[in-house]
């Protein structure tokens, strides 16, 4: 349900389109509980993806272009892992993305250390990174197949 993983969005967007004065203070502190565990964190995640759809049809402003990448980027990964099985240049272009991504991973593990001063954490930001991206992704595809089937 969205009041339990959009309502910090949905009550936002309420608040700027009301027209209330919002301002960014820097002393303020936010706390967002996240699950100790990679099952229980990808579940959060997931669900904030429904959300995110749900979001969308209580006002389309809630959801943009830009929060589809993670949905995308699932179907395409997938999409492309098994037209590799059939597919010689799909299969060498697959070869070329894990590259790349590989890369990204030792940058964001360098960069990660150098922020927190400890590499053991930042070997970790890799995997919580490919956890958030297809959970998320794939809460957004499941609601919006929901979604579809019920019209």
């Amino acid at each position: 349900s969205i009041y339990h993983y959009g309502e910090d969005i949905e009550f936002s967007h309420r608040i700027i389109k009301s027209g209330a004065r919002v301002v960014y203070l820097e002393d303020a502190y936010v706390y967002h509980k996240r699950r100790s565990s990679p099952a229980a964190f990808a579940k959060q995640i997931f669900k904030m993806g429904k959300a995110r759809v749900q979001l969308g049809k209580i006002d389309r402003e809630m959801l943009e272009p830009l929060h589809f990448a993670p949905a995308i980027f699932v179907l395409l990964f997938f999409g492309m892992m098994f037209l590799s099985t059939v597919s010689n240049t799909v299969r060498q272009l697959m070869t070329v993305l894990i590259f790349g991504f590989l890369i990204l991973c030792i940058y964001l593990i360098l960069n990660g250390s150098r922020y927190t001063k400890d590499i053991t954490g930042a070997m970790l930001i890799p995997v919580v990174f490919i956890i958030q991206l297809v959970a998320y992704g794939c809460g957004m595809i499941a609601e919006s197949v929901r979604s579809f089937n019920r019209k």
